[in-house]
Formats: structure tokens, C-alpha cells, sequence
């Protein structure tokens, strides 16, 4: 090995190195001498790619490594050298010679120093290699890369289809343009993001109607419910999906008169059963369902709907859920039915529904004063006409809030207009 101690010496080292041919020995130069020149003139003599290689992958010198590098025809040694080599620039260097698209691959897979790995990206034509990368590369910037320089849409399709990260699965679905593969996409897929985005593409409504009937989600069919028009459709979801959620959506649009009455009689979950009777108008079915439905709910519904009075009478008095009795209380008009319900139903509610529909002064002050419920009292009181009353309750009733009540109703009704009499003639 050469050692230069002194300046001097570099011409007689230099004279000297250019006799050698051996290239173990000048292998042994260039990775030992302590002068740039010298090892860079080792390198120049140097044709054994192998020991060119050993010296770009650890030499100290980055320029002594970088020239070694340049004299390296083999790609797989330079790929080697891309993906180990210490120094960045010797690897910027060798990814630059390196041109066959699996070892570019491997480099951006290996390669820490972003830069070099968007590099590489750019000099990679193989459509196979740039889907992988758009499908399970880490970094989002690689990703977006290798989809932008896709050609052959069934690569588009296989990222869109299988990437492995959200983001390139949305833009590839925005590179697309086939309806019918986003209804087959969004059949199956499972990620909320992207089952969005396919079904935002499809326009055609025999193709949203195949969505609504058909795909694997149900909340992939609800969307698609949510802009589907066609009656038929509509009514064949409300009664035949697996889903509660997707049948309620259904019933929510149909508007078929017959459609609706069939929900409403033969749908087993009270959810669907009450939308169906929300929208309903046939008078027999809304007063089957205000009496016979199980759920007090659908009762409830068929109740605030139904035009019969006498229905509504029965369901004020004999309905078991209070709320049912409170809806139907609160469309009813006969004073006798209201003082009845405001007297003798259990149910503050009911009896204040009652209440606040009732003119009977005689029943408002028998509630004024005598209900169980504070509430019922102070509206009882808020609707009584008889001063002397209010005044009582307002000077001395237990509850402060009746009497606060009965104050304010008070002052409503205004102070006592004095009787006019006729003055006497002299």
C-alpha cells in the first residue's frame, strides 16, 4: 500500500501508481491512501467492478466513492450500491444508472432519504411495478406518483380495488369513468370513504336501483335508497331488505298509498311500521293501527293521523300508553271526553293535555285547586276566567308556584270594571 507523508512525494506515488496494473493492489490504493488524488487515480485504474463496488460502498471519501461508482456498468451492483451504500450522493448516483424496474422498485421500498425514493419513482415505466407502489407504499407522495404515471386503466382498477391506503383508492376512483364497475365496487366494499366516493359516481338510476337492492352493506344500500326515485324499487326495499335501517329508509320515500298500507300492516319492526303509518291517508288503516297495533308508538303515530273521532275518544280513555292517550287528548274538542281525561286519568300528562284544551271554568277550577300535579294546577290556573278564584289561589295557595301563577293570570285579566248606574233626577 502507498504512504505519502510529504507533499513531495505525490509525483513520484502518482509515477509509480500508473505502473501497477495488479487490480487487488490498486483496489488496496484506493481504499488506503490518505490523498484524494492518489485513490481517485487508484479508482481511474481500477476495472474489477467488484472491488469498484467494495470501494464505493465504504470509502470515507464521498467524491473518492462517487467516482468509483461511475466506472460501474453492472445494475445490480449498482442497485446494491443505491440501496447501501453510506453515502447519499454515491446512491443518488448509482439509482441514476440502475434502469431495470424491479431493482428501481426494490430502491424506493428500501430507501430511507425521500428524495431518492421520489426519484426513483420517476424513472420507474413498468406499469406492474408502479401499481404495487400506488397499492402498499408508505409514503403518500410515492403513492400519488405512481398512480399519475399509470396508463393502462386495469391498473387504475386493481388500486382502486385493492390499495391498501384510502387516499390512492379515491384518486384512483376519480381516474375512472365506468359506472358499471363502481355499482360492482360498491357492492362489495366495506370502507365507509370509498363506498362513498364509488356511489357519488353512479348517476344512472336502474344503477342506483341495483345498489339499493343488492349491495352487501346495508349502509351502502341506505345511500343508495337516499337518491333512488322509482316506486317500485322503493316499495320492494321497504319490504324485502334484511335491514331494519334499510327498510325504515325505504319507507321514508315511498309515497304509494298501497305500498304504505302494506307496511303498515304486515311489517314486523314497529320502527318501519310507524314511518309507514306517518305518511299514511287511508282511514281505515290509520284506525286499525290507532287500536290493534302492539307497539304504542305505531298507535301513537296512527293517533295524531286519524280523522275519527270516536277513535280518538277510545284511544283518550282506553289507550294503556299514556302517550297515545296524550296525542289523542290533544286533537279532541268535546269538553265532556277533556274533563273526564283532566279529572281521572293517572297520567299528569294526559290530564295536562287535557287541561290545555279544556273551557269548562267549572273543571279548570276543580284543577286549579285540587290536582296532584303542580304542573296541571299552574295551567288550569293560566286558563281560569273567575278573578275571585284566581285571587285566592294567588293570596294563598301552598305552592309557590301557583300562586306566582295565579298572580300573573291576575294581572292578564285586568283590574274589576265598576258597574254603571244612572244618575237620580231631582
Amino acid at each position: 500500500m502507498l504512504e505519502l507523508t510529504e507533499a513531495g512525494e505525490l509525483a513520484r506515488a502518482k509515477a509509480r501508481l500508473r505502473s501497477i496494473d495488479d487490480q487487488a493492489e490498486l483496489e488496496q490504493v484506493a481504499s488506503g491512501a490518505t490523498v484524494r488524488e492518489i485513490a481517485q487515480l487508484a479508482v481511474a485504474r481500477l476495472s474489477n467492478e467488484q472491488g469498484l463496488a467494495r470501494i464505493a460502498l465504504g470509502h470515507a471519501d464521498a467524491g473518492v466513492a462517487k467516482d468509483a461508482v461511475k466506472r460501474i456498468t453492472s445494475e445490480a451492483l449498482l442497485a446494491e450500491l443505491a440501496l447501501g451504500a453510506s453515502h447519499a450522493l454515491v446512491r443518488q448516483v448509482a439509482a441514476k444508472h440502475v434502469h431495470d424496474p424491479k431493482l428501481l422498485a426494490g430502491l424506493v421500498e428500501r430507501e430511507q432519504q425521500a428524495d431518492l425514493r421520489r426519484k426513483a419513482v420517476a424513472r420507474i415505466n413498468d406499469e406492474e411495478e408502479l401499481c404495487k407502489l400506488a397499492c402498499e407504499d408508505r409514503d403518500p407522495e410515492i403513492r400519488r406518483s405512481a398512480l399519475e404515471r399509470l396508463s393502462a386503466q386495469r391498473f387504475v382498477v386493481i388500486v382502486a380495488k385493492q390499495g391498501r391506503y384510502t387516499d390512492a383508492r379515491l384518486k384512483a376512483i376519480g381516474g375512472l369513468n365506468d359506472e358499471q364497475l363502481f355499482v360492482r365496487l360498491v357492492k362489495q366494499e366495506q370502507e365507509p370513504t370509498v363506498r362513498a366516493a364509488l356511489l357519488a359516481r353512479v348517476r344512472k338510476p336502474a344503477l342506483l336501483a341495483d345498489i339499493a337492492r343488492n349491495a352487501r352493506h346495508p349502509e351502502a344500500r341506505m345511500a343508495a335508497v337516499r337518491r333512488v326515485d322509482d316506486a317500485s324499487c322503493l316499495a320492494r326495499v321497504a319490504f324485502e331488505d334484511e335491514s331494519e335501517r334499510v327498510r325504515q329508509m325505504a319507507a321514508e320515500r315511498v309515497r304509494d298509498e298501497a305500498a304504505l298500507i302494506r307496511i303498515a300492516e304486515t311489517e314486523p319492526a314497529w320502527r318501519v311500521r310507524r314511518v309507514a303509518v306517518a305518511r299514511l291517508h287511508h282511514a281505515d288503516t290509520l284506525s286499525d293501527s290507532a287500536k290493534l297495533d302492539e307497539a304504542w308508538e305505531v298507535r301513537k303515530a296512527a293517533v295524531e293521523r286519524v280523522r275519527d273521532l270516536s277513535v280518538l275518544a277510545h284511544r283518550a280513555k282506553w289507550d294503556k300508553a299514556w302517550p297515545v292517550r296524550a296525542a289523542a287528548v290533544a286533537r279532541l274538542r268535546d269538553q265532556e271526553i277533556l274533563a273526564n281525561r283532566a279529572k281521572n286519568d293517572e297520567e299528569p300528562a294526559v290530564r295536562l293535555a287535557a287541561v290545555a284544551r279544556l273551557s269548562d271554568e267549572v273543571v279548570l277550577a276543580n284543577r286549579a285547586q285540587f290536582d296532584g300535579s303542580v304542573e296541571v294546577r299552574v295551567a288550569a290556573v293560566r286558563r281560569l276566567g273567575d278573578r275571585s278564584l284566581v285571587g285566592k289561589l294567588a293570596a294563598s295557595d301552598v305552592s309557590e308556584l301557583v300562586r306566582t301563577s295565579a298572580a300573573e293570570r291576575l294581572a292578564e285579566l285586568g283590574p274589576v270594571q265598576p258597574s254603571r248606574r244612572g244618575r237620580r233626577r231631582r
